[in-house]
């Protein structure tokens, strides 16, 4: 049998009494440190990577929000975690800091990032989304604005080039999510004259893109007309995000407090489509390419990254059996009831190879091949947590409550940036949402805290019966 602590005196020079030492020492450290995190973080939401299907999280999360509402977490009305990973970083941030403190809008508005669906047929690029760079991009996005307001009385005009781009491009049918009742009426033909501005004047901005740039977009231009940075240092929850750092190779995770618009561009900077993010001298890509579902993991020197290179498993099989005993110590002095709950919207991991198809064409076969690795990452990041995470260092404690997407309407168009598309990923998004808070809604209603309060109120009531008997 495989002796871990002789293995770990071997690896890294020491004697396996000073091994042992080590652990005597770490453990405890560990276990306290496993009891708080499961203490403070009782309902927790993961949210998966993937821009381009990020309106099916944004309808669920809408539908939990109305439906659940000030009811979630016993009343609290907050996750008390949130794990978020590249695009679902953007769902995390509307439903807990939008512009504005309305979440369902600023859930709903995502739609608007589709492309009209004549435009979309003829020129398959998301260019409200993925924004060209330089400098005087911004100034002609405000000219567009400018031209829509200044032609908004000319009919025959506006007319004429609906009526040519439809001849090209087909119909546009006028839709609306169909839970997006304060859209109102959709003026599809309004909505595609003004998709059709904004792509003249995005091609006619000058690009200071070479063959030397290290990115073709710029990193998410319009973020800060989305988010509010300052509510979101005033959530009650935590929020974490995740990025690699290139400069010190290793993946990274920041919190609440430290999270502004840096931090999050960093985190979504994937490779070739944007540059390299960059927070003070270091360097970072989007932590979502290297680890797309980010969910509750131990944290340790001795694996930082969590528990994936041989070094970092040696030493946590070194250490798992008194760790192990220390933390069950913890949980039957003071134990923590109930057990926690983890609401899971991974998108490409629920997917899985069923997204892998025949191209249509050279474009979706190029969007195929992002997501292939993002797919199987996805699913090793689930697996790894069902395992290892939750099972031998969180002790099964966490239930996971996966949402049941049924993706057999949207599958072949899921990175589709249609306006269509967007709409029919939202309302499927919500629907799911929906039947959600009637599966899970006990769950998610349940009081997490309520020992806790419990508790402290007795230690209270004890500490002034204590002072008015020595009175």
């Amino acid at each position: 049998m495989i002796n871990p602590i002789k293995q770990l005196a071997v690896r890294i020079g020491k004697s396996e009494k000073e091994v042992r030492e080590m652990v005597a020492e770490e453990a405890p450290k560990l276990a306290t440190r496993m009891y708080e995190q499961m203490k403070q973080e009782r309902l927790v939401l993961a949210l998966s990577g993937g821009a381009p299907h990020s309106p099916l999280m944004a309808g669920a999360l809408c539908a939990v929000h109305e439906k659940i509402g000030n009811q979630l977490n016993g009343g609290k009305g907050h996750f008390d975690a949130i794990y978020a990973s590249g695009g679902g970083a953007l769902v995390g941030l509307l439903l807990v800091a939008p512009k504005g403190g309305d979440a369902p809008a600023a859930l709903r508005k995502l739609v608007t990032m589709g492309i009209a669906d004549p435009i979309y047929r003829m020129l398959p690029l998301a260019y409200k989304t993925f924004v060209k760079q330089g400098p005087l991009v911004p100034v002609f996005r405000e000219w567009a604005e400018l031209f829509k307001r200044s032609t908004s009385h000319l009919h025959v005009y506006r007319a004429m080039v609906t009526a040519t781009l439809k001849l090209w491009g087909g119909a546009s049918v006028a839709k609306r999510p169909a839970w997006c009742s304060d859209f109102g009426d959709d003026d599809s033909d309004r909505r595609l004259f003004e998709d059709w501005v904004d792509l003249v004047f995005t091609a006619l901005a000058p690009s200071t893109l070479t063959p030397w740039s290290s990115g073709l977009c710029d990193i998410a231009p319009y973020l800060e007309d989305f988010v509010d940075f300052e509510a979101l240092k005033k959530y009650k929850g935590q929020f974490y995000l995740n990025a690699f750092n290139l400069s010190k190779q290793r993946e990274e995770r920041f919190t609440r407090d430290e999270i502004d618009a840096t931090h999050v561009r960093a985190a979504i900077a994937y490779p070739f489509i944007y540059p390299p993010g960059r927070i003070r001298d270091a360097l970072y890509s989007e932590g979502a390419s290297h680890d797309p579902l980010l969910l509750p993991q131990a944290r340790d020197d001795r694996f930082p990254e969590g528990i994936e290179d041989p070094d970092s498993w040696l030493w946590f099989e070194a250490i798992q059996p008194a760790f192990t005993r220390h933390l069950r110590r913890k949980l039957k002095a003071r134990p923590l009831k109930p057990n926690g709950s983890l609401v899971c919207l991974d998108i490409l991991g629920s997917l899985g190879k069923s997204a892998l198809r025949k191209p249509r064409d050279l474009w979706d076969a190029y969007g195929l091949s992002l997501i292939a690795p993002i797919i199987e990452l996805a699913q090793k990041d689930s697996a790894r947590f069902r395992q290892l995470d939750n099972d031998r260092l969180f002790l099964d404690w966490y239930e996971l409550l996966d949402m049941p997407f049924d993706f057999k309407t949207v599958r072949r168009h899921i990175l589709d940036w249609s306006y269509s598309n967007l709409c029919d990923m939202w309302d499927l998004g919500y629907e799911t949402g929906l039947r959600f808070c009637e599966d899970q809604g006990a769950l998610l209603r349940k009081s997490y805290h309520r020992a806790d309060r419990q508790g402290r109120s007795r230690s209270i009531r004890s500490r002034q019966n204590g002072r008015s008997s020595s009175r």
